[in-house]
C-alpha cells in the first residue's frame, strides 16, 4: 500500500509541457488505458434481461428514424406505444425525451434492428444500445482523467476517474440505455477542451481547435438533455472572461464557439417538425407546460436535502466518496485561481441545484439520483485535492470501496431500483436481496448457472482494486 499512499510531484514545467500538446494528444495518454480498463467491467454488467419505459421510448424513436425516416412514432389509433415516456400530440405519438441520445446511438441500434428483423425491446438492438452507453461512459472516465490532470497530479486524477467509473451511480447507468452517462461524457469533453483552450501556453499564437471541439460537444449535449444548456452558459462565460483582456482574440473566440449553434439548431428543427414551434421542447409538450421553467417547482431546501442525504436519492448515500468533494473544495480554494474554482463549482452546482427543484425530483424508478450524473465529475475533482493530502488517501480509498460495492450491486442487479418514499433504501430493500439470491440482470447469468457469484465477485474485486493497480502500473 506504500506506493498507493505516495503522490508523485508535478512541476509547473510538466504542466506546461502537457498543456502544449495538440488537441488530440490524449490519444497516446494514460487516458486510453483508463478507457480500456473500465470498458470490460461495463460490458460484463450489461443486462438486456428487462425492459423499462425510458430505453423503450428511445428505441422507438430510433426505430421510427430507421424505418420511416421520421421523428413521428406513429398515428393515434394505429400505433400502440410501449412506454409511458411516449405521448400523443395532435394525433401522433412522440418520444417525451430529448432526441439526442437516440440520434447518437442510431448507428449501433440500427444494426440491432437488422439482426432482430424488426423492433424488439429485448433483442440485439437493446444490447447494442447498452453497448453504446458502456463505450460512452468509459470514454467519460478517460476524459475526466484528462480534465482532472489539468488541476491535479496524475495519481489524483487517476483516482478521480476510477471513482467516477465505479464508485458512483454512473456505473449502474452504464448498463442501461439512458441518456445520463452520454450527457456526462459530452459535457466532460466540452469542459476539458475549454480548459485546454484557456490554459494553453502563452506562445504568441492561439490554437482554436480545442474551443471548436468544446463548442461541438456543448451543442451535442444540449440535444441529449436540455438542462445541459447550463453548461453552454457557464463554459462560454469562462472562456470569454479568459480572453477578455485580449480584444484581438475575441472575434476568433466567438467564431470558434459558433459550432454550438449546430446542436441548438437541430433541437429547433426537431421541435418545429414535431410540435410546430422551435421553442416547444418534447418535455414541455409531454408535460403540457406553458414554459420551460414551469416544471421546476420543488422547494430548493427540500430538493437539496433529498438529493444529498436521503436513503432514496442521496448522493452521499450512494457515493460516500463525494462527501470529500466538499472538504476538498476548501483545499482547492488555496491552490486554484478564483476563476477556476468558480468554474468547477458552478459546473456542479448548476445541474445539482436546478434538478433539486425539478417537479419529479426522484425521477421515478431509479437507483440513485440519476439526473445528477453529469454534475458528479466536478465534485470529484474537488475530492481530488483532498486525495493529494498526505493523510487522507486511506480514508478516501475506504469510501471508494463502499461506493464500489453499492454501485456494483446496482449494476449487477438493476439500475431501476424500487418505488418508495425518501426513507426507502433501494439498495437494502431491493437490490441487495436480488444480489444475495443470485437474481442478476446480466447477460451471462444463464451461462454461469449456480456459479454466478464467481464472476460477480471478480467484477467487484477488480473495480475495487483497479485504482491501486493503476497507480502502481502507471507511475510517472
Amino acid at each position: 500500500m506504500v506506493g498507493f499512499l505516495s503522490d508523485a510531484h508535478v512541476t509547473q514545467k510538466q504542466r506546461e509541457t502537457f498543456g502544449s500538446r495538440p488537441a488530440f494528444g490524449w490519444l497516446n495518454n494514460k487516458a486510453v488505458l483508463i478507457f480500456l480498463s473500465v470498458l470490460p467491467v461495463y460490458l460484463f454488467t450489461l443486462n438486456t434481461l428487462y425492459a423499462s419505459d425510458h430505453p423503450t421510448s428511445l428505441l422507438e424513436l430510433d426505430y421510427s428514424i430507421w424505418t420511416h425516416h421520421s421523428f413521428v412514432l406513429g398515428a393515434v389509433g394505429s400505433f400502440n406505444p410501449n412506454s409511458v415516456d411516449v405521448f400523443a400530440y395532435k394525433g401522433h405519438y412522440y418520444s417525451a425525451l430529448a432526441p439526442g441520445t437516440s440520434i447518437f446511438a442510431l448507428p449501433f441500434v440500427s444494426i440491432g434492428f437488422v439482426l432482430d428483423g424488426g423492433f424488439s425491446v429485448f433483442g440485439n438492438a437493446s444490447f447494442l444500445a447498452e453497448f453504446f452507453v458502456a463505450l460512452v461512459n468509459s470514454g467519460g472516465a478517460a476524459f475526466l482523467f484528462l480534465l482532472a490532470k489539468r488541476f491535479l497530479s496524475s495519481s489524483s486524477a487517476l483516482f478521480v476517474a476510477y471513482a467516477y467509473a465505479f464508485s458512483t451511480i454512473s456505473w449502474p447507468f452504464a448498463t442501461v440505455f439512458f441518456q445520463h452517462d452520454l450527457s456526462a461524457f459530452l459535457t466532460i469533453t466540452a469542459v476539458y477542451y475549454s480548459v485546454v483552450f484557456v490554459k494553453q501556453p502563452n506562445s504568441g499564437s492561439t490554437r482554436y481547435t480545442p474551443l471548436v471541439i468544446a463548442a461541438l460537444s456543448m451543442g451535442a449535449a444540449f440535444t441529449v438533455d436540455y438542462v445541459d444548456g447550463l453548461f453552454i452558459v457557464i463554459i462560454s462565460i469562462y472562456v470569454l472572461v479568459s480572453v477578455a483582456k485580449n480584444h484581438g482574440a475575441l472575434p476568433k473566440t466567438l467564431a470558434a464557439l459558433s459550432p454550438l449553434i449546430l446542436g441548438l439548431g437541430f433541437i429547433g428543427f426537431y421541435n418545429y417538425s414535431c410540435f410546430g414551434s422551435p421553442f416547444l421542447t418534447s418535455e414541455q409538450a409531454f408535460q403540457g407546460s406553458v414554459n420551460i421553467f414551469a416544471e421546476f417547482n420543488t422547494p430548493l431546501p427540500y430538493g437539496v436535502a433529498v438529493n444529498l442525504f436521503t436513503p432514496y436519492r442521496g448522493l452521499f448515500v450512494y457515493s460516500p466518496i463525494l462527501i470529500t468533494g466538499f472538504l476538498g473544495f476548501l483545499k482547492a480554494k488555496e491552490k486554484l485561481a478564483v476563476k477556476d474554482t468558480l468554474f468547477l463549482g458552478s459546473l456542479f452546482l448548476s445541474v445539482f441545484l436546478i434538478y433539486s427543484t425539478w417537479t419529479d425530483l426522484t425521477g421515478g424508478l431509479s437507483f440513485g439520483p440519476r439526473f445528477l450524473i453529469p454534475s458528479i465529475p466536478y465534485l470529484l475533482i474537488f475530492a481530488g485535492f483532498l486525495f493529494q493530502g498526505s493523510g487522507s488517501k486511506l480514508l478516501m480509498y475506504l469510501l471508494y470501496l463502499i461506493g464500489v460495492f453499492e454501485n456494483g450491486v446496482g449494476a449487477l442487479t438493476t439500475a431501476l431500483g424500487v418505488n418508495g418514499n425518501i426513507w426507502t433504501s433501494p439498495l437494502v430493500a431491493h437490490n441487495l436481496p436480488l444480489f444475495l439470491h443470485g437474481n442478476l440482470d446480466v447477460w451471462w447469468l444463464n451461462r454461469a448457472g449456480n456459479l454466478w457469484f464467481v464472476p460477480a465477485i471478480i467484477l467487484l474485486f477488480y473495480a475495487g482494486c483497479i485504482p491501486y493497480l493503476g497507480l502502481e502500473l502507471l507511475k510517472e
